[in-house]
């Protein structure tokens, strides 16, 4: 099984509070699951069926989904977690998955951190003391970094959809000329062999994690020549919170359920997007109609500061 989280803190970077950032990179890959997993996990990992881990609600973070998969040694638990800052505390709350996981299956667990942070990686992979004979533990797991990451090995991996990636690879790279790095991934994009649909959601979901690294009016900058590509509502992310929301929504009506799920994703990502949002322009949003909050998915790359909301709020 693929056990995927994320925890919803991160720490400062240029000058953003990137602990805002609270859409999960789970969402994001959630079309290209399997191709995320194989090519991290360095597995030929077959997805078989889904199960659900819960935590208690007073954690920071959540599980997600859990993956029951076939490996070429049978069946194991590949744990995956999403870091965008280093903790200091990253052991122990990986021993605390495995024991979690191990308790409910009693399977190989192979434990992954991906981490996408601004800052350079300094997190430890191990836990290990010993006291005496049967009076010891040793634990570790691996921590991919993708800022250390080569920006050619995403390029070459063979699966354009985890093009999205490149924002954050070679972290010397975007910090010397952020501009040259950011450019070139959205080039990478738009000349794969993707369709056009898929190249939109692809761009989309590198808008997004460029979101934790870069400056906001870079990133406007760059992703402005390619923005008739991101049409957002033809974005599968788009149609799965639409859907979700309407699953919600079918006791209050359809339409409740498109604004629920529509009012969430805007206050998440304009919360990304200027780092904070105040309660008053999250509490107006909630009070929008769907059709205005509808328009503001379609707006939100033109917005430069969270005052420019004024001429679509009512």
């Amino acid at each position: 099984m693929v056990f995927i989280s994320k925890s919803k803190k991160s720490s400062k970077g240029k000058g953003k509070a990137t602990n805002q950032y609270d859409t999960t990179v789970k969402e994001i890959f959630e079309d290209s699951s399997e191709a995320f997993i194989q090519f991290f996990a360095g597995e030929n990992y077959e997805l078989d069926s889904t199960m659900t881990i819960e935590f208690p609600k007073t954690e920071s973070r959540r599980a997600d989904e859990v993956f029951i998969v076939n490996g070429p040694e049978g069946k194991a638990v590949c744990h995956i977690e999403f870091q965008s800052y280093n903790d200091t505390n990253m052991p122990y709350r990986m021993l605390e998955y495995v024991l979690k996981v191990h308790q409910r299956k009693k399977l190989p667990i192979n434990q992954l951190v991906i981490y996408f942070g601004g800052d350079k990686l300094n997190m430890e992979e191990r836990i290990k003391y010993y006291i005496g004979p049967g009076r010891y533990l040793d634990f570790s797991y691996q921590i991919i970094d993708l800022g250390g990451m080569p920006f050619e090995k995403i390029l070459k991996q063979g699966n354009p959809k985890l093009f999205a990636l490149l924002p954050v690879t070679e972290r010397n790279s975007y910090r010397k000329n952020s501009e040259e790095h950011l450019t070139k991934s959205t080039d990478a994009i738009m000349n794969s062999s993707l369709p056009l649909k898929e190249k939109r959601q692809v761009l989309f979901q590198a808008s997004l994690l460029a979101g934790l690294v870069y400056q906001e009016e870079l990133i406007e900058k760059v992703f402005a020549e390619v923005e008739n590509m991101i049409n957002i509502e033809e974005s599968s992310t788009y149609r799965r919170i639409i859907r979700k929301g309407e699953e919600r929504g079918q006791k209050i009506g359809l339409e409740q359920g498109q604004k629920k799920a529509l009012t969430e994703m805007l206050i998440q990502q304009l919360t990304a997007k200027f780092g904070k949002l105040s309660p008053d322009y999250s509490e107006r949003i909630k009070e929008q109609e769907l059709e205005t909050l509808q328009v503001l998915v379609v707006k939100i790359f033109e917005l430069n500061k969270p005052e420019d909301l004024e001429e679509y709020l009512h």
